[in-house]
């Protein structure tokens, strides 16, 4: 008559049911919550506040998916470095096409300057 199953209280077929559903919120957990919204974040974080395992676990994901992201920010940063950020560049085009026109006319200042020298230079020499 003393069976397994009838030697088994109801209290620990509830603490094994409780096991069984902390390991499938553990495993649940342990998937990443990059990519995810905050209020999704937030949702699942606060069916857990009671368990200390599930709040170790949850926190050692949110760790690796931060370190995870920076990682990936830094490679960003790094692929990147070259590229000159928008309002500089436009603000670098603004001064080169200053340069440019400014540029253009100084060379016309010059073709004048040195049309002027040749007729002033074969005028001194018809003089001399």
């Amino acid at each position: 008559m003393n069976t397994d199953e009838g030697s088994r209280s109801p209290m620990a077929t509830t603490t094994d049911l409780s096991s069984d559903v902390n390991r499938a919120n553990i495993e649940e957990l342990q998937t990443s919550f990059l990519g995810k919204t905050s209020e999704y974040i937030n949702a699942r974080l606060n069916t857990v506040l009671d368990d200390p395992v599930l709040l170790r676990v949850a926190i050692r994901r949110c760790r690796l998916d931060c370190a995870e992201a920076e990682r990936r920010i830094n490679k960003l940063k790094e692929d990147n470095k070259e590229y000159v950020p928008k309002n500089e560049y436009l603000t670098l085009q603004q001064t080169y096409e200053e340069l440019v026109k400014s540029s253009e006319q100084l060379k016309q200042n010059f073709r004048n300057a040195k049309v002027e020298y040749n007729g002033l230079k074969e005028a001194l020499e018809y003089l001399i």
